[in-house]
């Protein structure tokens, strides 16, 4: 069989096995960087996303700098909007083209066509990098290793043909993989790497020069995205020695996800070392032993170009600190080193037990392909994820926070609770999981628990914007609108409110103190700060105008909303309120039998109705 016609085999199989990922749902950072993300939802916005990092997500501290990874989710929307097979489809098919891409690369490195091919193989049906496959805000990492893939292909092409063109070309993939995601920087050192193995240390040397366009690509990169840069840098989440420990236990950890990948999930049971412990102690003989063995094997360049890869592969997250300790959809990259390494002992082993092999590595290719379709299965949907996540990482609280959401989202609120509760028992003060459990209780009617909650987060955390909406949430409930207010103003002392805070102050100024000018002025922040509710804003200002008597303005806003909306029953009915007030009766009677003839709302179509004998009255 034909090496072409293997490699097609391998490409529809995996493809096959994933197929299933398809009908799965969005997950928890692709809410807010896609389905809440109003700059992906117009290719116009395109240019954007290569200038403000902001575009990133509606999330102001979410911003990062990735306009190659937006432009694709935008491409998404133009084509399917939030359906989200469109996502998971493209997901899919990056994958698919990495494979190919990894056995090209190896085949251009000189590694024999036979290893090529498993190693490959054992690339496509990892597991472990079913998570970037079936999670979508993990695209970033399939498209980073697409372009670095096609980078050091490229690369390796103009390196033995000597055209220039194939330079030019490979620079522009560079500097997509660097839009794509800041791991890219790792690039500066796998395309030296790929020429000393496949040529020799001088071959580097002699064209250093051209490494300095690669350069030249990740300064204008960081001189771009600085502003994410100096939050990872500068304002690090935790101090660099607690870091390196911790860091130190992920190589070996990451390596035995890598053999054995029976316990993935989206979160780790894997904690923070504040100083060298056990573990960590371990974990420098383990790297320093893996060390002394390359130097020992030095003679060996496979294993210098496989361990190279993979450490220069995971560097960027090794050495900056992150939220996340550690990721599966890191070791996406990095898992080609891997794949290589099992691919030469497996074929190593073939040719002593040549039978024996077949069958440890056909067991073992089958047991990798099941569990992919397992994991498949778990990513379906938020539950099921983040049940399975509970489950296998059970002191940890972000599962369990996450599960609760979940289950509140889709009306399981009594599990939903448990979830919370078993959160706050692992971090009693944890303030998504006081301020969730909070606004569980304000939605079950239960003001007083609602209240406890959220202000036991507060007295911990008294700059927690969304916990002081949510207080002045329960106060509106309960009648206290006074103090409501306050905690509104004191929220917008802290900003990223997001126009809610200058909302509800606007409805106060118009419900309890009828002062429209105020409520104007609120509602123009509003509109200025939100992407979401123009709509109801909107609606909102007119009725402030009409306060106000500037009725042309307020016309003006309602006949906006209809634009975007024109099936919105409020918006006609308070057009046909101001109309009356303008005496225009007969149009203020066409627009209540519209109200009417929606019937979207029994209310308003009670009073449209009694608007219109009112009329009919008047006229009589």
């Amino acid at each position: 069989m034909s090496a072409p016609l293997v490699i097609s085999i391998l490409l529809i199989v995996t493809a096959l096995s994933y197929v299933t990922s398809l009908e799965n749902g969005f997950h928890y950072d692709d809410f807010h960087s896609i389905v809440r993300n109003s700059h992906i939802r117009t290719l116009e916005n395109i240019p954007s996303f290569f200038i403000d990092p902001g575009r990133f997500s509606v999330n102001p501290e979410s911003a990062m700098y990735r306009p190659v990874l937006l432009t694709s989710y935008a491409v998404n929307f133009a084509f399917g909007e939030l359906r989200p097979v469109g996502y998971h489809f493209v997901n899919v098919s990056l994958h698919v083209i990495n494979i190919f891409l990894v056995h090209r690369l190896l085949l251009m490195l000189s590694v024999a066509p036979l290893v090529a091919l498993v190693a490959a193989g054992l690339f496509a049906i990892h597991p472990v990098h079913s998570e970037a496959v079936n999670y979508i805000s993990s695209r970033s990492e399939l498209l980073v290793a697409f372009c670095i893939l096609c980078t050091c292909c490229a690369h390796m092409r103009f390196i033995s043909s000597g055209k220039r063109r194939w330079y030019i070309f490979s620079l522009l993939l560079a500097a997509l993989a660097l839009g794509s995601k800041a791991v890219a920087v790792s690039l500066v050192l796998l395309l030296p790497l790929c020429v000393w193995y496949r040529y020799d240390l001088n071959r580097v040397i002699q064209r250093w020069r051209y490494y300095a366009g690669y350069g030249f690509l990740v300064m204008l990169y960081a001189l771009i995205a600085h502003s994410v840069i100096d939050k990872a840098f500068f304002q690090p989440i935790r101090s660099f020695d607690v870091h390196a420990f911790t860091q130190l236990k992920a190589i070996p950890y990451y390596l035995f996800l890598a053999v054995l990948p029976v316990h993935l999930t989206p979160e780790h049971q894997f904690a923070l070392s504040r100083r060298p412990d056990e573990v960590v102690v371990l974990s420098f003989a383990f790297v320093i032993t893996g060390a002394l063995l390359c130097w020992k094997w030095r003679q060996y360049k496979t294993v210098r170009l496989i361990v190279g890869w993979s450490l220069v592969a995971l560097a960027p997250s090794l050495l900056v600190p992150l939220v996340v300790l550690v990721n599966e959809h890191r070791c996406y990259l990095a898992g080609v080193g891997f794949a290589l390494v099992c691919a030469l002992a497996l074929l190593e082993f073939a040719n002593r037990k040549r039978f024996v092999a077949v069958g440890v590595g056909g067991f073992y290719t089958i047991s990798l392909g099941v569990l992919v379709l397992h994991r498949n299965e778990v990513w379906s949907d938020e539950i099921s994820l983040w049940r399975d996540a509970a489950v296998k990482a059970p002191e940890r609280v972000k599962p369990h926070l996450k599960l609760g959401d979940a289950l509140q989202a889709d009306g399981m609120l009594k599990a939903a609770e448990e979830s919370y509760r078993r959160a706050i028992a692992i971090r009693q003060e944890h303030p998504a999981a006081l301020n969730n459990l909070g606004r569980l209780y304000l939605r079950t009617g239960r003001l007083g628990e609602a209240e406890k909650k959220f202000s036991t987060l507060l007295a911990v955390s008294p700059d927690n914007v969304a916990a002081r909406l949510n207080l002045a949430g329960v106060f509106m409930r309960s009648g206290h609108w006074q103090k409501a207010r306050l905690h509104y103003e004191h929220a917008l002392q802290y900003g990223h409110t997001q126009g809610n805070a200058q909302e509800n102050l606007a409805h106060i100024a118009l419900r309890f103190e009828n002062d429209p000018g105020s409520a104007l002025s609120y509602l123009n922040d509003a509109i200025a700060l939100s992407s979401e509710d123009a709509v109801r804003l909107l609606i909102t200002r007119g009725i402030a105008l009409r306060g106000l008597g500037r009725l042309t303005e307020a016309e003006a806003d309602y006949r906006s909303v209809l634009q975007i909306d024109s099936t919105y029953a409020d918006a006609w009915y308070n057009l046909g309120n101001l109309l009356l007030e303008q005496h225009r009766d007969d149009r203020a009677k066409e627009v209540f039998e519209r109200v009417i003839a929606l019937g979207k709302d029994s209310v308003l179509t009670a009073k449209a109705q009694d608007q219109i004998r009112n009329l009919s009255t008047r006229s009589d």
